[in-house]
């Protein structure tokens, strides 16, 4: 028995495409191979006579602060033109963005300090919640150099991103990558599906770690209800 574990999106993308234009020449490429290759297949449909392209892919580690290679091929084929449409989620108030407030905690590390960037008293955590049975990921990113997007510098500073249990005192999971020279970039994502824990309140620390601080900071949650009480 052969199992598949793609979808048969693209084809229904087709199909709903040839119902509204039925004369219409259709193209296609996956975007899923790779950032690179989704950009490389922009160009490529473009090339090929496509006046028209429409995608409906996230990848979630694509710079916020610059334009990354799919980016800057749709950049490329607009000027040739081209109408280019994107599904673009609205993740409304399941978003952080805020100046990067550097302090110094209780451990004697450095962390982004979420009280005094709100401008109320110094408080390194964040408070969220997770509801039972669903799946949680967060994209933390900051104004910093994107390896991706250039292929030639990176990121000049390094930041941690931890989820931690309600009174902060147990790791559930973290994002520790090595970002200088790379992509300023830390994801998390775990499930709660099968979780036995009664508590649904967790708590957030984004750790300055090397580099210089950076003067800006976002993340996007993507979960099933917002984050926040």
């Amino acid at each position: 028995m052969l199992t598949l574990t793609s979808s048969d999106e693209g084809r229904a993308m087709m199909q709903l495409i040839h119902d509204i234009a039925p004369g219409a020449k259709l193209l296609f490429y996956t975007a899923f191979e790779s950032p690179v290759d989704f950009a490389q297949g922009i160009i490529t449909l473009a090339d090929n006579g496509a006046d028209i392209i429409v995608d409906d892919i996230s990848w979630l580690k694509m710079p916020m602060f610059q334009d990354g290679p799919i980016a800057q091929a749709v950049n490329e084929v607009k000027a040739r033109g081209v109408s280019y449409f994107s599904a673009a989620g609205n993740a409304a108030r399941f978003s952080y963005a805020q100046n990067f407030e550097r302090g110094q905690t209780e451990a004697r590390d450095f962390a982004h300090d979420f009280g005094r960037a709100a401008g109320g008293e110094s408080d390194f955590y964040q408070r969220i919640i997770i509801p039972k049975g669903s799946t949680f990921r967060v994209i933390l990113q900051w104004d910093d150099q994107a390896e991706i997007a250039n292929g030639i510098e990176g990121a000049k500073t390094d930041l941690d991103l931890f989820l931690l249990d309600a009174d902060h005192r147990r790791i559930i999971t973290s994002s520790q990558d090595s970002n200088i020279g790379h992509d300023p970039v830390e994801f998390i994502g775990l499930s709660f599906e099968d979780s036995n824990s009664e508590s649904t309140e967790f708590n957030l620390k984004i750790s300055h770690h090397a580099g210089p601080a950076p003067t800006n900071l976002k993340y996007v949650v993507i979960a099933s209800s917002p984050p926040w009480a």
